[in-house]
């Protein structure tokens, strides 16, 4: 009788053994493709810069915007690869008013974060043949890279999205003159994303994503 049981408690240990085994296998390739990489160095500036062109049509019409289209525009930063640590996104949310004031893109109602550190906007495209208008700008953004959160996380993607949009009227960029008609956009909802490179310089000339707002 004391064999049996010595025998049952062995062959019950090796099985525990083999059962606590497979929880150490490491991580399948969807569990390392979560984490993200390191963007390129930009020596001691700490940030990096992404970026939305903007455009306003109808059809191939221009369209100059009558009003304020708002933006939240939400940062995500992911860990390397490591065995053992977790692959969790670090997300930031900013939010920003764009509109033109009849002779320049303005920005207002900025509301930065911790690490979305700056919002500017400049023009793509002008016209003052008669009066100044314009139906497209870039909106650039300031984005520390990398951030420690628990461990060291970097810049993945910047995505954008309207939370409302302007009416618009048709611009003829020849005559640099408006139409009479309101327009209004054809939808509630317009995003994109900027996944990199992410660009050290922070200032208009840089590139990433785009998007039309249409009529």
């Amino acid at each position: 009788m004391y064999r049996r049981i010595s025998f049952c408690l062995v062959a019950s240990v090796v099985a525990a053994a083999v059962g606590s085994a497979t929880v150490t296998i490491p991580e399948p390739e969807s569990a390392v493709a979560a984490c993200g990489s390191a963007n390129q160095n930009c020596g001691l500036d700490t940030t990096k810069t992404a970026v939305l062109d903007v455009s306003h049509l109808d059809g191939a019409v221009a369209v100059e915007p009558t009003s304020t289209t708002s933006w939240d525009i939400v940062a995500t930063w992911s860990p390397v690869y490591v065995t053992g640590l977790d692959c969790n996104d670090h997300t930031e949310t900013a939010s920003v008013d764009v509109s033109w004031s009849g002779s320049a893109w303005t920005l207002s109602n900025k509301s930065t974060t911790t690490n979305i550190v700056d919002i500017q906007v400049c023009a793509l495209s002008t016209c003052d043949t008669v009066d100044d208008h314009s139906s497209q700008y870039r909106l650039y953004v300031d984005v520390t890279d990398p951030v420690i959160v628990g461990r060291v996380r970097h810049l993945q993607q910047v995505a954008f999205s309207t939370t409302s949009e302007s009416d618009g009227k048709q611009l003829n960029t020849s005559t640099c003159t408006l139409g009479l008609s309101t327009l209004s956009p054809d939808s509630a909802s317009y995003s994109a994303v900027d996944s990199g490179s992410f660009e050290c310089s922070y200032d208009c000339t840089q590139t990433g994503a785009a998007v039309t707002i249409t009529y």
